[in-house]
């Protein structure tokens, strides 16, 4: 039998609902993709150099599960990544050194639509154009059990590009859902198909080789709540992470069009509520995972469909960015105009008290950016005194006058208005400890929103007299995330309250095709 009949053989072992048990099988498929990979010369074309590398990532794919339990068949593997390395260098030094602009190809009538939307090629080699007739006749799921199928439908996935239409995309989720668990190169190859997307784990096993497959029952989750979304809606990349516990958390990176989320390896049934509402929250009650999906695809369309236009009028917060702590001070000049007279007053000042004042409100910014609990953690009247103390410059004036220094703590009231309205903002977690009535200056709440981008923000107080969870009051890109998540939640009652909390915002978001669901 020729190598080439063995490997298949191999790849169609790992491609059952078994998957690759056999340590010697693991072992001989590793060594013949290594020997591939080290056969490569950078005169070698450059399809024939991606389909190398695909297919050795495949191999790792494949003998994932045999390589947790057999040190021998991560031995084998050790080299084949090591390989891969420069083999992946030199692929990126071919495409960039590729000629730029489309290859000469016939007319097309028509206009021809550009990015996610480019159209299949007309013209496609016999084994390819059965995978595209198995698609457009609804018959790809049942095929997918023939191995030669099976690798046909890869390399299709990796030849044609663009966004499938709604029909391909329909079978394309039925033959994810179909695949064994246990194929994740091809399943994942199909989501990535399906949803125009790439995915990647950021997950490294023990010997730090390649990323770990996304875990089968997050994958299938994430393609029961996205199914239900155009692509338009989603990151043109995700990576998915397993953490610790039951947690889950997001992030998204508007520069890439990046969501990257961690789930909790505990959550195996996702059962874990959704922690950042309270009761009479339109999210109240939902699950954490769910809403974490839906919740980084308002981020996407927060940056990408001009969210800001909505987070920016009073119907979405009327957000604004102030960035650091001097920029609010100087909103806010009448109150600390009244607290520096006060200051002078209680400590016997001779000189006016606002410029000390203002230094101290800048070092307990700066040494928060710089990561130091002062001002952050610490009470706030501490934060002060280590500033105003005996040894500071303002101390030192009183101390030449011959003055009695005054403790600070009993200089300074703290409840002047100054100290209600920034103080609430500078405290960890401020967002979730606003309490029900926060306390505002000419209608405005200021904040530290956490997030390095963000910094300080403030939103028209009376717009959170609803809200969807707490989370939302944290910043504008998380006020648009939140009700975004909520009013596309797939339960029809969250939507309900949702669009009653703000129906002005809802209207808008139905206006500009950003609602999933036709309630």
């Amino acid at each position: 039998m020729g190598k080439t009949n063995l490997r298949e053989v191999l790849e169609a072992i790992g491609s059952t609902q078994d998957g690759m048990t056999e340590e010697k099988d693991a072992v001989a498929l590793l060594d013949m993709h290594l020997k591939e990979v080290q056969g490569c010369q950078h005169t070698d074309a450059l399809e024939d150099l991606v389909k190398v590398r695909d297919g050795a990532k495949r191999a790792l794919d494949i003998t994932f599960k045999v390589r947790t339990d057999s040190q021998l068949a991560r031995s084998h593997a050790e080299p084949l990544v090591q390989a891969l390395a420069p083999l992946e260098r030199l692929i990126e030094r071919l495409q960039k050194e590729a000629p730029k602009g489309p290859k000469a190809q016939a007319p097309v009538k028509g206009s021809e639509p550009k990015g996610k939307d480019a159209p299949v090629p007309e013209v496609l080699p016999p084994a390819l154009k059965n995978v595209q007739e198995a698609m457009e006749k609804g018959e790809l799921a049942g095929k997918l059990a023939e191995p030669k199928f099976r690798g046909e439908v890869m390399d299709y996935l990796e030849t044609v590009k663009g966004k499938p239409t709604e029909g391909v995309k329909k079978e394309l989720l039925n033959a994810l859902r179909s695949a064994p668990k246990t194929d994740t190169a091809l399943r994942q190859k199909v989501f990535e198909k399906a949803f125009a997307c790439s995915l990647d784990s950021v997950k490294t096993d023990d010997n730090g080789e390649a990323p770990a497959p996304v875990p089968p029952h997050v994958l299938d989750k994430a393609v029961d709540i996205l199914a239900t979304f155009p692509a338009e809606h989603l990151p043109e990349k995700w990576k998915l992470n397993a953490v610790p516990g039951k947690g889950t958390s997001g992030t998204y990176i508007p520069e890439t069009q990046l969501a990257q989320f961690d789930f909790g390896e505990d959550d195996a049934n996702f059962d874990q509520d959704y922690l950042n509402a309270v009761p009479g929250d339109p999210l109240e009650g939902t699950k954490c995972f769910d809403v974490m999906v839906r919740h980084e695809l308002g981020h996407a369309v927060h940056a990408t469909k001009n969210g800001k236009a909505l987070t920016d009028s009073m119907d979405g917060g009327q957000w604004r960015g102030h960035k650091t702590l001097a920029a609010v001070v100087t909103e806010l000049d009448d109150l600390v105009t009244s607290l520096a007279a006060e200051l002078k007053s209680r400590l016997d000042m001779a000189d006016d008290a606002k410029p000390e004042l203002l230094r101290w409100l800048n070092t307990v910014q700066a040494t928060k950016l710089q990561g130091n609990d002062v001002g952050l953690k610490q009470d706030f009247a501490t934060a002060t005194f280590e500033f105003f103390g005996p040894k500071s410059e303002a101390m030192k004036k009183v101390a030449a006058r011959g003055q009695k220094m005054t403790v600070l703590k009993d200089a300074l009231d703290l409840g002047q208005a100054f100290f209600k309205v920034v103080r609430q903002g500078i405290q960890p977690n401020a967002f979730f400890s606003l309490g029900p009535d926060p306390v505002a200056h000419n209608g405005r709440v200021y904040l530290d929103s956490g997030l390095g981008d963000d910094g300080w923000v403030s939103f028209a107080a009376p717009t959170r007299k609803k809200m969807v969870s707490m989370y939302q009051y944290r910043a504008p890109g998380e006020w648009f995330a939140e009700f975004y998540a909520t009013v596309n939640n797939g339960n029809a009652d969250v939507r309900k309250k949702g669009k009653s909390a703000y129906p002005a915002a809802y209207s808008w978001m139905q206006e500009k095709g950003m609602l999933v669901y036709k309630d």
